[in-house]
């Protein structure tokens, strides 16, 4: 809780209503820049001057001490300063005070420069007037200070010996009742915000607040060198009519003292036959020197004009083009933007003032690829339905690393697994592809092989055998193969036999070899097979017959 005397008002014509005499009335005011008041003077940031407080001009117009009890001093004068004992006025105007009040007293040296600490008094609120008599006797200068156990005293004015040293803005009017009234502007700029940036990442396209959709394509808006004539640009007075358009850095009297001129300009697009510029600036005769001419490019381009190494002054410096059909986004002189082609939109705050809003955006893509499948008469793919054929149409969305559609192509090759039977008739028992040795005839056995199609080639077996006890013992047929295992070569001979078909077949039970005839002995040369374990199938009219064999 603090004493004060203010009394806030809506209206200033509110005051003259009063029979008596208000001290002090606040108008309190919310501007966004600037604010005219009934003074008839146009108030700023940097012409308007609010209540402040004995701690808020610490340092600038009062010091600290390190005595606990009196904490804020104002020196009034000094021993050197010239002031040979006069008389010290200080006066200050309180508008708030602690609600326990604020003391003020009096530090002051004597003609023996010992320092006399006056009594503690009470501040008032209003006009405070402490006088400091000058001594009967001068002895020379003096030191007087004033000093105070609180830095929370509001005021609105405060002067040293008529010199007005803090005063904020304030004007004194008459009521009806003839009654003086300080009016004291408490002026607060909510102020025309600092431009905002609104920072969007989007796939591909956005729609903003202003409901306009951007994509790559319109986000920067462009411009032309005639579309910035005049406001940028000018059309050159020349007597060279091939410079047709002027952009001016720089003139004489503006305080530039020969200072680096850099002109950035992006540049979007350019007429076919292209576009040059060149630097036209004044040196230290006050002649113009012209440069060569160059070429602008496509994107930023970057023009320096260096700084006069021994400066003479102002100068002029200016950047002709020989074409208005310049296409750009952006421009700026000396890291000052001229020109952005960044959208942008001016809102309206709560109290009216102007606040800009830049949309800052950054697009990213959708991307695609294609998912290269190769599967066995079915396949299950990611968007949960199985494929029983190939397919090279279906599609499935998913989400990419930045957060935009991945469209992934299906190209899907279905493969066919195969079946086959392996009929065989041997005399005992038989050592199938699967090498199991069975004793009794069967027709349930299989076996799995890879087809050339890498799928599922699955053999079923139809094994016939005959008791050897059945079998005419007169007749002798006998085959046999070695060496096994071989390197080079193998050999088949026959005993008995008429004729045979002879084939070889790896694991898989694939036919890599096969002949037919009639012999007694053959042999077959295995120096193009790799190593491993094959099988010879022989038939004849008497048997079928598979040997297995080892090629090292």
């Amino acid at each position: 809780m603090k004493k004060n005397l203010l009394i806030t008002f809506g209206l200033l014509a509110n005051l003259f209503a009063f029979t008596q005499c208000p001290v002090f009335v606040t108008d309190t005011q919310v501007a966004c820049e600037g604010y005219i008041w009934t003074d008839g003077n146009s108030y700023n940031s940097s012409n308007y001057f609010s209540l402040t407080t004995i701690g808020e001009q610490t340092p600038m117009l009062f010091s600290t001490t390190t005595n606990q009890t009196w904490t804020n001093v104002y020196t009034s004068c000094v021993i050197g300063d010239g002031n040979n004992g006069e008389e010290q006025t200080f006066v200050i105007n309180v508008i708030e005070m602690p609600e326990n009040g604020t003391n003020y007293r009096v530090v002051k040296t004597m003609a023996n420069g010992n320092f006399f600490n006056g009594n503690a008094q009470p501040l008032v609120l209003g006009l405070n007037t402490i006088n400091v008599a000058p001594p009967t006797n001068p002895w020379g200068d003096r030191t007087v200070k004033f000093q105070f156990d609180s830095d929370d005293v509001k005021f609105s004015m405060l002067s040293s010996n008529g010199n007005t040293l803090y005063e904020s803005t304030t004007q004194t009017l008459t009521n009806q009742s003839g009654c003086d009234t300080l009016i004291i502007l408490n002026l607060i700029f909510d102020g025309n915000p600092a431009s905002s940036t609104e920072v969007i990442s989007a796939c591909n396209s956005y729609t903003w607040s202003n409901g306009i959709t951007y994509t790559e394509s319109n986000y920067l808006a462009t411009t032309t060198i005639e579309a910035q004539t005049p406001d940028l640009f000018t059309v050159a007075d020349l007597p060279d009519t091939s410079w047709t358009n002027v952009y001016t850095a720089c003139i004489l009297g503006d305080g530039n003292n020969g200072a680096q001129q850099t002109l950035e300009i992006n540049i979007t697009s350019l007429p076919i036959e292209g576009v040059n510029y060149r630097v036209v600036k004044t040196v230290s005769n006050g002649n113009f020197n012209i440069g060569e001419s160059q070429p602008l490019l496509l994107g930023n381009n970057i023009i320096n004009v260096n700084a006069i190494e021994n400066p003479w002054g102002d100068r002029i410096v200016k950047f002709q083009f020989n074409s208005n059909a310049v296409e750009f986004d952006e421009l700026s002189l000396n890291g000052n933007l001229d020109y952005s082609g960044i959208p942008f939109q001016v809102l309206t705050t709560n109290t009216g003032c102007d606040s800009t809003i830049i949309l800052d955006l950054s697009f990213y893509s959708n991307s695609s690829g294609t998912d290269l499948i190769e599967a066995c008469d079915s396949y299950t793919w990611i968007d949960g339905n199985t494929y029983n054929s190939s397919n090279n149409t279906a599609t499935h969305t998913l989400i990419n690393s930045v957060g935009c559609d991945s469209i992934i192509t299906l190209n899907l090759t279905i493969n066919e697994s195969n079946t086959g039977t392996d009929t065989q008739t041997a005399v005992d028992s038989y050592v199938w592809i699967d090498g199991i040795t069975y004793t009794m005839s069967n027709n349930t056995a299989t076996y799995t092989l890879t087809n050339n199609n890498n799928c599922d080639s699955v053999v079923f077996l139809n094994l016939t055998i005959k008791n050897s006890s059945n079998i005419d013992v007169n007749k002798q047929n006998e085959i046999k193969l070695f060496p096994n295992p071989s390197s080079d070569k193998i050999t088949i001979e026959l005993e008995g036999v008429d004729a045979m078909d002879v084939s070889l077949l790896n694991t898989q039970g694939k036919i890599l070899f096969q002949k037919s005839g009639q012999y007694e002995k053959y042999d077959i040369n295995l120096s193009s097979f790799a190593a491993g374990t094959y099988f010879l199938r022989i038939i004849t009219s008497e048997e079928n017959k598979n040997i297995r064999f080892i090629k090292q």
